[in-house]
């Protein structure tokens, strides 16, 4: 525990301390050190395998299930906004942490920094707390800089929060989900070039545009799984995939399991 009631670390083999710490306003930073972890968010689950960090906030209707006849180790870091003082997220270096803390209302998944943050993780059980504040700073900064992390839900991003813009962009993506979809297309179909297109989509919503198709492209392959309808090759082209291996990549990437073993847990 460090700092009262602002930030404290928790390592545990069991799911049950985590029932009463998924309060709206405080931020949870879990990292899988070993076994797996079902999250399911609105009906959509995702499998936090051994190395994945993911960073929540406020997610309602949240579930948790660690995976039957494995050994599981957790790590959860919970902290509320301003642990670190009421100014942190507005000193230049921090913003992108502050816009990070935005992004954790969808579920925040670690990827190009999840070795750099799960070694910082695990080097803080054994630190006084002060040095543990410095610890997760540094942490926080990190995940932020990666340009590679993808969302739980990101296909809740409220539309009305959004510009009139950044409306027709995500209306676009779900409307042609099913096809392919250039950033050429896109960019005539808002009024934008190509260039800008991207920058202007992060600095509105906080999410990569690729990293937003490619979620949305799976999620909807989720839901077709879960119907149990259709073989996993005619999911891939439903789903905007032109080759297999593409989606299977893709899948693996943001669900952290393969489109198989993700239909296998279903059952």
């Amino acid at each position: 525990m460090f700092n009262g009631t602002l930030l404290s670390l928790h390592i545990t083999n069991t799911l049950k301390p985590y029932h009463n710490l998924l309060h709206e306003g405080l931020f949870q930073l879990f990292y899988v050190h070993r076994g797996q972890l079902i999250i399911q968010v609105h009906g959509q689950s995702k499998i936090l395998s051994q190395g994945q960090i993911i960073l929540l906030n406020g997610l309602k209707k949240i579930q948790f299930q660690q995976v039957l006849n494995q050994d599981m180790n957790l790590y959860a870091v919970i902290f509320k906004e301003h642990f670190c003082g009421d100014c942190f997220t507005s000193i230049p270096e921090f913003r992108r942490v502050g816009q990070l803390f935005g992004e954790a209302k969808y579920g925040v998944i670690a990827a190009a920094s999840s070795n750099q943050i799960k070694d910082r993780i695990c080097e803080m059980e054994n630190n006084p707390w002060y040095a543990q504040v410095t610890d997760m700073v540094n942490i926080l900064n990190i995940f932020a800089r990666d340009e590679q992390r993808t969302y739980l839900c990101s296909s809740l991003i409220p539309l009305s929060a959004a510009t009139f813009r950044i409306k027709r962009i995500q209306e676009y993506v779900r409307a042609n989900v099913h096809t392919i979809i250039t950033l050429d297309q896109l960019a005539n179909y808002v009024g934008m070039n190509r260039s800008s297109l991207s920058r202007y989509f992060r600095s509105k919503t906080g999410i990569g545009l690729i990293n937003y198709i490619q979620n949305i492209r799976i999620e909807l392959a989720c839901d077709l799984l879960q119907q149990g309808r259709y073989p996993i090759k005619q999911i891939a082209y439903q789903t905007g995939f032109n080759n297999l291996t593409t989606f299977y990549q893709t899948f693996s990437k943001i669900k952290a399991t393969t489109p198989n073993e993700f239909k296998n847990h279903l059952t």
